[in-house]
This record gives C-alpha cells, structure tokens and sequence, in this order.
C-alpha cells in the first residue's frame, strides 16, 4: 500500500513538473513571439522579398486607414526633423528618404515625455477643422519619422560594430571578438527599441486623444499599434537576413 501511495506521490510530482514546464515554454513564447517569428522569416527569406513585403505593410496599412495618398514625404522629413531636434538627436543619423529608411540614451519614460510635448506644440499648430483622415495621416507621418529615425541610429550601430572588427589586429579577428562586438551593440540596440516603444507609445495616445476630441473612432490606434509591432519584427527579420548574407 505504501509503494502505491508512493508512485501516485511520484506521478503527481512529475505531473507538476510538466506543468510547469508547458507554462514556462508558453510565457517563452509570449514574452519572445515577436522574435521567433522574426527568425523564421529572416532564416528563410532572402532581403529582397522582406523589404518588398515591408513596402507592402505600408501600402496595406494606409489602404486600411482611408489615408492612401495622404501622407506625404515631405510631411515625414519635416515630422522627422521636428522629432530629431526635440531629442536633440544629431543630423548626421537622419535619413535621405525617411519612409524607406524602414530599411547615454533616455529611458522610454523620457522619450515619451519628449514625444508628447513635441506632439503638443505640433497639435497646437493644427486646424481645428482637419478630419479624421486628415488627423490620422498626420500621425502616420509621425510614425514613419519615428522609423527613420531609429533606423538611422541602428544603422550606425552596425557601422561601428563593422568598424571596431576592423580596426582589430588582423590575428585578433576571430569569431569570439566579432560575437563580443555584436553582443554590445545588440545590448544598445535593445535599450534604443525601449526607448523607441515609449516614444511610439506616446504618439498613439495623443492620437486617441484627438480623435476622441472630435468623436472620431479611435479603432486607427489599434491598427497602428498592430502595424508598428509587425514592422518590428520584419525589420529584425531583414537585419537577420542580412547576417546571412542573403
């Protein structure tokens, strides 16, 4: 009678056990869905396609918003400009053509906070009179300004990674110096998407702000949120691919 009490203990214990392994692999996935997925497609996909698909995105997401042709590339250079020079970020990282460019930093609370007096003293000069399109395309020229933006800085961040592996001693350019380099740049490029989800975070909310200001839906917000994460991954995807050479 003992043995038996003692192996249904003993499959009740690994029960648990594989419990809470199904529930520690699924938080893994939450938490990192973005990045596996981000992996599937730049292991399989050459960058050619991704960047063609993520021009797409950008189509797609403005047929959905009612915006198609609304949004200007002068209304993103300037939202670009206006972004960068309230981050006090230098010209040297800002991009030829902003929207393409989807090819001691602040804490994300700090680049909201930025955001959203930009995105005030921006608000203050618009007409009263703008609809809801208009509002929206507006917006979605922040964003993308926001893209280029960011880009433009990890950009250089890979520039740096390539040229401090350079500038090593030829017998000092082993694959241990080259993973050392990378994983200091990704440690900055993590911090630079915090801080770039915080600033994002901030242009949403203001978004809803001035579409409930004038009984608009605010269903525009969740689309770009949804397009602004999707944009996330296929970018790590393209820089995936480029690692790859392909």
């Amino acid at each position: 009678m003992t043995g038996k009490k003692t192996g249904i203990k003993i499959r009740y214990v690994v029960l648990a056990i594989l419990l809470l392994i199904v529930i520690g692999a699924a938080l893994f996935l939450r938490a990192n869905w973005g990045l596996i997925q981000a992996a599937k497609i730049g292991l399989t996909t050459d960058l050619e396609t991704i960047n063609a698909d993520r021009e797409q995105m950008d189509k797609d997401m403005e047929a959905s918003l009612g915006i198609n042709g609304m949004v200007t590339e002068e209304m993103i250079a300037a939202a670009q400009k206006e972004f960068e020079e309230s981050q006090g970020i230098s010209a040297s990282n800002e991009q030829s053509d902003p929207k393409e460019s989807g090819e001691a930093a602040e804490t994300p609370e700090q680049a909201t906070d930025n955001s959203e007096g930009t995105a005030e003293s921006s608000n203050a000069a618009s007409s009263d009179s703008e609809t809801a399109e208009q509002i929206v395309a507006r917006y979605t020229a922040k964003l993308y300004a926001v893209r280029g933006s960011y880009m433009g800085r990890l950009n250089g961040l890979i520039d740096e990674a390539k040229a401090e592996y350079k500038a090593l001693p030829k017998e000092e350019r082993t694959k241990a110096a080259q993973a050392s380099i990378i994983s200091s740049k990704i440690a900055v490029g993590e911090a630079l998407e915090g801080e770039c989800d915080g600033v994002v975070a901030g242009i949403l909310a203001d978004l809803e702000a001035e579409l409930n200001a004038i009984g608009a839906s605010t269903a525009p917000v969740g689309q770009m949120r949804s397009y602004y994460e999707s944009e996330k991954v296929s970018q790590k995807a393209a820089y995936l691919a480029m690692a790859r050479g392909r």
